[in-house]
Protein backbone atom coordinates (compact mmCIF):
# COMPACT_ATOMS: atom_id res chain seq x y z
CA UNK A 1 0.00 0.00 0.00
CA UNK A 2 1.46 3.65 -0.87
CA UNK A 3 -0.27 4.93 2.63
CA UNK A 4 1.45 1.85 4.63
CA UNK A 5 3.50 2.77 7.67
CA UNK A 6 4.77 -0.46 8.53
CA UNK A 7 8.20 -0.99 6.72
CA UNK A 8 9.08 -3.33 4.22
CA UNK A 9 12.84 -3.76 5.61
CA UNK A 10 15.10 -2.73 8.12
CA UNK A 11 18.75 -1.92 7.30
CA UNK A 12 21.12 -2.54 9.95
CA UNK A 13 25.02 -2.04 9.79
CA UNK A 14 27.05 -4.12 11.99
CA UNK A 15 30.55 -4.06 10.57
CA UNK A 16 31.41 -1.12 11.78
CA UNK A 17 28.77 -0.65 14.44
CA UNK A 18 28.08 2.35 16.27
CA UNK A 19 27.45 2.84 20.24
CA UNK A 20 25.28 5.64 21.56
CA UNK A 21 26.39 6.64 25.27
CA UNK A 22 25.76 9.38 27.73
CA UNK A 23 28.13 11.17 30.21
CA UNK A 24 27.55 13.91 32.45
CA UNK A 25 27.77 17.41 31.00
CA UNK A 26 30.53 18.26 33.50
CA UNK A 27 32.97 16.14 31.66
CA UNK A 28 32.04 17.79 27.98
CA UNK A 29 35.13 20.71 28.54
CA UNK A 30 37.52 17.80 28.72
CA UNK A 31 36.36 15.57 26.06
CA UNK A 32 35.95 18.68 23.83
CA UNK A 33 39.68 19.56 24.23
CA UNK A 34 40.72 16.44 23.08
CA UNK A 35 38.53 17.14 19.99
CA UNK A 36 40.06 19.91 19.28
CA UNK A 37 44.01 18.76 19.64
CA UNK A 38 43.23 15.87 17.13
CA UNK A 39 42.79 13.30 19.58
CA UNK A 40 41.45 9.92 19.06
CA UNK A 41 39.68 8.97 22.03
CA UNK A 42 39.33 4.68 22.71
CA UNK A 43 35.90 3.67 24.17
CA UNK A 44 35.71 0.39 25.61
CA UNK A 45 32.39 -1.82 25.45
CA UNK A 46 31.57 -3.85 28.26
CA UNK A 47 29.19 -5.93 29.71
CA UNK A 48 26.38 -5.39 32.08
CA UNK A 49 28.68 -6.25 34.89
CA UNK A 50 31.73 -4.14 33.88
CA UNK A 51 33.93 -6.55 34.33
CA UNK A 52 34.49 -8.21 30.76
CA UNK A 53 35.91 -5.96 27.45
CA UNK A 54 33.39 -7.13 24.55
CA UNK A 55 34.91 -4.52 22.02
CA UNK A 56 37.27 -1.48 21.26
CA UNK A 57 36.81 1.00 19.50
CA UNK A 58 36.83 4.79 19.17
CA UNK A 59 34.65 8.60 19.75
CA UNK A 60 33.19 9.23 16.58
CA UNK A 61 31.14 12.50 17.39
CA UNK A 62 29.48 13.98 20.39
CA UNK A 63 25.74 15.27 19.89
CA UNK A 64 25.46 19.10 19.36
CA UNK A 65 22.75 19.79 22.77
CA UNK A 66 22.91 18.76 26.31
CA UNK A 67 20.35 16.82 27.74
CA UNK A 68 18.06 19.27 30.83
CA UNK A 69 16.17 16.62 32.23
CA UNK A 70 19.32 14.36 32.52
CA UNK A 71 22.42 16.60 32.52
CA UNK A 72 23.98 14.48 29.94
CA UNK A 73 25.36 14.48 26.43
CA UNK A 74 25.30 11.90 24.12
CA UNK A 75 28.67 10.38 22.21
CA UNK A 76 28.86 8.18 19.69
CA UNK A 77 31.86 5.51 19.23
CA UNK A 78 32.47 3.62 16.44
CA UNK A 79 34.02 -0.06 16.69
CA UNK A 80 35.06 -2.18 13.86
CA UNK A 81 32.95 -5.18 14.80
CA UNK A 82 34.92 -7.82 12.97
CA UNK A 83 34.41 -10.39 14.77
CA UNK A 84 30.21 -9.69 15.58
CA UNK A 85 30.89 -9.58 19.10
CA UNK A 86 28.04 -6.31 19.25
CA UNK A 87 24.92 -6.78 17.81
CA UNK A 88 22.20 -4.11 16.99
CA UNK A 89 20.17 -2.74 20.56
CA UNK A 90 22.56 -5.17 23.04
CA UNK A 91 23.46 -3.80 26.00
CA UNK A 92 26.77 -2.44 26.38
CA UNK A 93 28.93 -0.46 29.10
CA UNK A 94 31.22 2.32 27.26
CA UNK A 95 34.15 3.45 29.30
CA UNK A 96 35.49 6.38 27.52
CA UNK A 97 39.21 6.90 27.77
CA UNK A 98 39.56 10.68 27.63
CA UNK A 99 43.59 11.68 29.01
CA UNK A 100 46.24 9.50 30.17
CA UNK A 101 48.36 11.03 33.03
CA UNK A 102 51.70 10.14 32.89
CA UNK A 103 54.57 9.87 36.19
CA UNK A 104 51.14 9.43 38.46
CA UNK A 105 50.56 7.76 41.80
CA UNK A 106 47.26 6.21 42.22
CA UNK A 107 46.00 5.94 45.86
CA UNK A 108 41.95 5.31 47.11
CA UNK A 109 40.12 8.35 46.70
CA UNK A 110 39.01 7.91 50.35
CA UNK A 111 42.92 8.24 51.39
CA UNK A 112 43.01 11.76 50.03
CA UNK A 113 42.34 14.32 52.87
CA UNK A 114 41.99 18.00 52.81
CA UNK A 115 42.68 21.32 54.84
CA UNK A 116 42.65 25.41 53.91
CA UNK A 117 46.51 24.47 52.74
CA UNK A 118 44.66 21.78 49.48
CA UNK A 119 44.36 18.32 49.58
CA UNK A 120 47.00 16.10 51.40
CA UNK A 121 47.74 12.46 52.29
CA UNK A 122 49.34 10.95 55.53
CA UNK A 123 52.68 9.04 54.28
CA UNK A 124 53.81 6.08 56.48
CA UNK A 125 57.88 6.80 56.53
CA UNK A 126 60.43 3.50 56.58
CA UNK A 127 60.58 4.25 60.82
CA UNK A 128 57.01 3.50 61.26
CA UNK A 129 55.97 7.11 61.54
CA UNK A 130 53.21 9.08 59.77
CA UNK A 131 54.09 12.42 58.16
CA UNK A 132 51.55 14.61 56.01
CA UNK A 133 52.17 15.48 52.29
CA UNK A 134 50.51 17.86 50.44
CA UNK A 135 49.60 16.28 46.94
CA UNK A 136 48.37 18.05 43.82
CA UNK A 137 44.95 15.57 43.30
CA UNK A 138 44.16 15.28 39.55
CA UNK A 139 40.48 14.60 38.61
CA UNK A 140 39.34 11.42 38.35
CA UNK A 141 36.07 10.61 36.06
CA UNK A 142 34.15 7.33 36.71
CA UNK A 143 30.67 6.83 35.26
Amino acid sequence: MANSTTPLVVVTQIRPITVVFSVAEDYLPQIQKQLRLGHRMTVDALDRAQETKIAAGSLLTLDNQIDTGTGTVKLKAIFPNQDDSLFPNQFVNAKLLVDTHRDAILIPASAIQRNAQGAFVYVVSPDQTLALRNIKAAPWITT
